[in-house]
């Protein structure tokens, strides 16, 4: 299941969407040209100079979003389905992997003065009968960032790379039933409720129930 942490405010001016490092590589720079990984380095050296922005992550971002995760997993463990326990022990790599994926699936992260404050996953399901639905997963910002409508721009965001995903019919998501910010969020973005998981997590002797929500792509 998918899990979330959020809020539901205006974006401010001060958020800046950049596209994917690898669709940045051939436009214009007033600086040096460099090439190969050492010139993707600099230039997203340059993105996160700026107060905010959110862009997509790359396998060189994994320490951030290992820290991350993890604080996530500390701080909010009824909006996920892992568990610190589970993810502490994790080698880098692995995060590595996953934040590197070129394919169907990406990472975008909301980033401060150069520290991760924010992230959401999103892709497409990879079971046969199932490649013509996405989702978004682990959606999350921090304490101290909330309330400055970065979750509202991650979630923008990974909406534009959900599509660009061919024959991609709806995308769907959970969320702690208890989370309201988060619900209106998802809602104000066109996800509308099917279902309800009760006592879908237990989570420090209690249960929590789930809702399940979808947006609807194409039809047909």
């Amino acid at each position: 299941p998918s899990h979330f942490e959020s809020d539901c405010t205006r974006v401010p001016h001060r958020i800046r969407h950049v596209p994917d490092a690898d669709a940045t590589a051939a436009t214009s720079d007033p600086t040096p040209k460099q090439t190969g990984s050492a010139s993707r380095d600099c230039r997203l050296a340059r993105e996160v100079s700026d107060p905010m922005l959110v862009r997509r992550l790359v396998s060189q971002d994994a320490p951030e979003y290992r820290k991350l995760r993890l604080a996530a997993l500390r701080e909010s463990p009824a909006s996920f389905g892992s568990s610190y326990e589970e993810e502490c022990d994790r080698p880098l790599v692995e995060f590595a992997a996953l934040v590197g994926d070129t394919g169907e699936r990406a990472f975008f992260g909301a980033f401060s003065d150069a520290r991760l404050v924010g992230s959401v996953g999103v892709g497409r399901e990879t079971s046969l009968k199932e490649r013509h639905k996405g989702f978004i997963r682990g959606m999350y910002v921090v304490p101290t960032a909330r309330g400055e409508g970065i979750g509202r721009a991650l979630l923008a965001r990974a909406l534009e790379f959900a599509a660009t995903i061919a024959n991609l019919q709806q995308v769907t998501l959970a969320v702690n039933a208890n989370n309201r910010p988060a619900i209106r969020l998802y809602k104000a973005a066109g996800f509308q409720q099917y279902g309800l998981e009760p006592m879908a997590l237990f989570v420090g002797g209690t249960f929590h129930d789930e809702i399940h929500m979808v947006k609807i792509q194409n039809a047909g």
